[in-house]
C-alpha cells in the first residue's frame, strides 16, 4: 500500500532553512552595497554640478568685469559640500605662446581651480575642475 504525502519531510525543511541562512545574508549585503554605491554616485553628480556652477559663475563674471578675477582662494560651505575656488595668475612663454612656469606674467590669462569636497565613509571625496580663462 502506497501513501501519498503532500507535506515536506523534516530533512527538506532543514535543507531549505540552511540554504536560506546562507543566501539571505548575501542578498542583504548585495542590496546594502548597491544602495551605498548609488548614494556615492548621487553625491558625485551633485559635486560636479556645484563645481560646474562655480566655473560658469566666474565665466559670467569675467565677461562683465575682468578685473574682478583677482588672485586668491574663496571657500563656500554648501552643506554637506565645500567649494574652494582658486584664481591664479599665469606665465606665458612669449615665443611659443605656451603657458609655463618660466615665462612672463600674462595679465590676460587666469587659471581657475575649483575643488568641491564632501565627507564620505572612510575619508573625504572631491571633484576638481581646472580652466584657463582669457580676457578676449
Amino acid at each position: 500500500m502506497k501513501r501519498n504525502h503532500s507535506g515536506f519531510t523534516f530533512v527538506e525543511i532543514i535543507i531549505a532553512l540552511g540554504l536560506a541562512a546562507i543566501l539571505l545574508p548575501a542578498l542583504g549585503r548585495a542590496l546594502s552595497f548597491s544602495i551605498r554605491v548609488a548614494s556615492q554616485g548621487e553625491k558625485f553628480t551633485q559635486a560636479y554640478a556645484l563645481a560646474q556652477q562655480g566655473m560658469e559663475t566666474l565665466y559670467a563674471q569675467k565677461s562683465q568685469d575682468w578685473s574682478s578675477l583677482s588672485d586668491g582662494t574663496t571657500t563656500s560651505p554648501l552643506s554637506p559640500f565645500s567649494r574652494d575656488v582658486t584664481i591664479s595668475s599665469v606665465k606665458r612663454n612669449l615665443l611659443s605662446g605656451d603657458i609655463d612656469s618660466g615665462g612672463s606674467p600674462d595679465p590676460n590669462t587666469k587659471l581657475i581651480h575649483i575643488v568641491v569636497s564632501w565627507p564620505e565613509t572612510g575619508g573625504t571625496q572631491n571633484v576638481t575642475l581646472n580652466s584657463y580663462v582669457t580676457n578676449h
